[in-house]
């Protein structure tokens, strides 16, 4: 005769762990599958930090930016965008109240603001070219950021009301500041 106890105990000596998927070399396919980090910036206090988080979906051949913050101390990671646009180039305001950041969900690469607790992205900026390499300056009252012009069309203008605006045709860039609205 056998005890339940033996039963039970010949079960757990013969079972293993569970079978997981099987293994594989490391291929391309898992690199491009692999979540990337990237664009990680530090709070003005030094408590935070922001950053990009790319993810591929395979099956329709497309990447997509979110952003994400963390505490300096690696926890709280929370997502703070989740739009289908791809967002990204995130630059904290020097108060550390909210991050200005460059996202295509108008269309167009455009410089959008969100506020660091969490809420809903306003766009800042409505250019007629793409946005890129944003920066913000060292006192929050100015944006700037690259933008691609054509020096042979004469007929784009820039120039929102109370922005300084200069033109640099070596390689067709433009470079804009723009007094950064406050809310």
């Amino acid at each position: 005769m056998s005890s339940p106890f033996l039963l039970v105990l010949a079960g757990l000596l013969g079972a293993g762990p569970a079978p997981g998927p099987p293994s594989h070399p490391f291929s391309v396919y898992d690199m491009l599958a692999m979540e990337r980090i990237s664009e990680p910036v530090v709070s003005p206090d030094g408590s935070r930090i922001v950053f990009t988080l790319r993810t591929t979906d395979l099956q329709e051949n497309k990447g997509r930016t979110d952003l994400w913050m963390v505490r300096a101390d690696g926890t709280g990671l929370r997502r703070l965008t989740s739009h289908p646009a791809n967002d990204r180039n995130p630059r904290w305001t020097p108060d550390g109240r909210a991050i200005l950041f460059l996202s295509s969900r108008s269309g167009s690469s455009q410089v959008w603001r969100i506020p660091a607790d969490g809420g809903e992205a306003d766009q800042v900026t409505h250019l007629p070219l793409d946005a890129a390499s944003l920066i913000v300056s060292p006192d929050g009252r100015h944006i700037g950021f690259m933008i691609e012009v054509f020096p042979d069309e004469s007929h784009w203008v820039l120039a929102p009301q109370n922005s300084i605006l200069w033109h640099a045709t070596v390689l067709g860039w433009l470079d804009q500041w723009l007094k950064t609205p406050h809310k």
